[in-house]
């Protein structure tokens, strides 16, 4: 599992360099997301693995995923946002993501596919 969060680190930090402009989820400082990912340790990264892979599948559009990493204190919040079927029949969801690092939140916005194996895996 230890390489099994890369891809949504990964997106992680790509979607928070995008922040821009305004609107909702827009203008918000990308620090703490990018600072909250690079300091996760493996243990942390399976945690979150886990529980964005949980949110995206068993969180009812419209509805918000949260929870507490217990080793860093990190704050993440899923909230899918638009369900859809691809031409090849893979499913994906739109989604925003909070992470709140010492109070300040820092928002994204992304979409994941599932794969083959049930894992959720950012693509935009």
């Amino acid at each position: 599992m230890k390489f099994g969060f890369i891809a949504p680190v990964a997106g992680i930090i790509l979607l928070a360099a995008c922040q821009s402009g305004s609107g909702p989820g827009r203008g918000t400082p990308a620090i703490p997301t990018v600072a909250a990912v690079k300091s996760l340790d493996d243990v942390d990264q399976a945690f979150m693995a886990d529980h964005f892979n949980y949110a995206m599948e068993n969180t009812l559009t419209g509805q918000s995923s949260i929870w507490t990493n217990p080793s860093s204190g990190y704050q993440v919040q899923v909230a899918p946002i638009r369900t859809f079927q691809q031409a090849d029949s893979t499913y994906c969801r739109d989604f925003t993501q909070s992470i709140t690092v010492k109070d300040q939140p820092a928002t994204t916005r992304g979409t994941a596919c599932r794969q083959s194996d049930g894992s959720w895996k950012i693509v935009g």
